[in-house]
């Protein structure tokens, strides 16, 4: 059995490599050549079947399924072991994996998105069949902290704690009052006065917590997952 240390935000984790794990089948952790005990990761988020995270050095790592450009490495190839989206002198401070779409928010506080946008989810302003294989700015000009991409939509909050969401309305997913399943390619903001201190973006709802510790749930509720006593969706 092969094993990489990793060095995480929370301490060092020796995980055993095995056919089949997350890394692909019985593949070295290496990142451009670099050994696997040099590399530290400070984030990393998991989607349907690909996953990224955010090194020390603010660089975005993408590995796994890449039909959609998920991986934001300018092409369509699956990779069994990490490599680095193609966005060249920025520095991310976190990074979320959804669908077939992962999303970032700059230390700037610039979101971007990559991956499929056949209903607008990463935000471009437009929706096309087209891959977008790389990270494109979310449209709009406003500033975001914190980003969650989902099935086939994203959200994210801004620095005064509201938030805002984009891509397909199936649902009421996108919180702006629209649940006919159409796109919304630009941020909405999400109806209401509530501001968030934290949000959590899932395939086809989203919880956000605000700073009294209330949480608000909207979007898809076939299995009562807005936690509201029932199974109406809420748009």
């Amino acid at each position: 059995m092969k094993s990489g240390t990793i060095w995480g935000r929370f301490g060092v984790f020796t995980l055993p490599i095995l056919a089949g794990a997350c890394l692909g089948l019985d593949q070295e952790l290496v990142f451009e050549g670099l050994p696997a005990d040099t590399v530290t990761f400070l984030s990393v988020s998991s989607g349907d079947a690909h996953a990224c995270g955010i090194t020390d050095l603010a660089e975005v790592y993408c590995w796994g399924a890449n039909s959609a450009g998920q991986l934001g490495t300018g092409d369509q190839t699956f990779r069994v072991i990490p490599r680095p989206a193609l966005i060249e002198t920025l520095e991310f401070d976190s990074v979320s994996a959804g669908g077939s779409l992962s999303c970032g928010v700059t230390e700037d506080d610039v979101a971007y998105c990559w991956g499929a946008n056949e209903s607008g989810q990463i935000g471009a302003g437009v929706t096309s069949s087209a891959i977008d294989a790389e990270p494109v700015a979310v449209t709009g000009g406003l500033l975001f902290k914190a980003i969650g991409a989902g099935g086939r939509h994203a959200c994210g909050l801004t620095p005064d704690n509201q938030a805002y969401c984009w891509g397909y309305t199936e649902g009421g997913r996108l919180g702006n009052g629209m649940s006919e399943g159409d796109s919304w390619p630009l941020p909405d903001s999400v109806h209401g006065d509530e501001r968030f201190r934290v949000l959590e973006v899932g395939a086809a709802h989203n919880c956000g917590l605000t700073a009294g510790g209330e949480a608000y749930c909207w979007g898809s509720n076939s299995f009562g997952q807005l936690g509201n006593e029932g199974t109406v969706n809420a748009a």
